[in-house]
């Protein structure tokens, strides 16, 4: 900051501008201030935290985009905040994660059904390949 103070100094005198040099602030004596108390918001002993507002529809339709990490991340959050989660987003979370499910059998299936299909495969060319030699002799 004091180095970027002599630079602008120096560039304005060399243009010929002349600024006056910026006056700093003297230390103000220590006040004693005593913060007005803040009602409390719970009359209970033990103080839940305000429950946030729900989501809007735009919210949660932006959310429905997400995917599972973000919205487990998002809940993480909240939960280290102590604040409550809203219904909507624990079923956002449920169907992601419902979902998520069904990729991963739906893959494994298909890796299943693959492999099956090669062995089939490799049995019909060796099979064609002994009835060539057969054929051969």
């Amino acid at each position: 900051s004091a180095t970027l103070v002599n630079v602008l100094s120096a560039t304005n005198s060399a243009a010929g501008v002349t600024i006056p040099p910026k006056q700093h602030a003297q230390p103000q004596q220590a006040t004693t201030h005593h913060p007005t108390p803040t009602p409390s918001l719970s009359t209970s002993s033990t103080a839940t935290p305000i429950a946030s507002p729900t989501p809007t529809l735009l919210q949660m339709q932006e959310m429905q985009q997400w995917p599972l990490p973000k919205l487990e991340s998002h809940i993480q959050i909240l939960r280290q905040a102590q604040q409550p989660i809203p219904p909507p987003l624990l079923t956002l979370l449920a169907d992601a994660r419902r979902k998520e499910e069904k990729k991963t059998a739906k893959r494994v299936a298909n890796r299943k059904s693959a492999c099956t299909s090669r062995a089939r495969k490799k049995a019909l060319m060796e099979e064609m390949a002994r009835t060539n030699q057969r054929l051969k002799r």
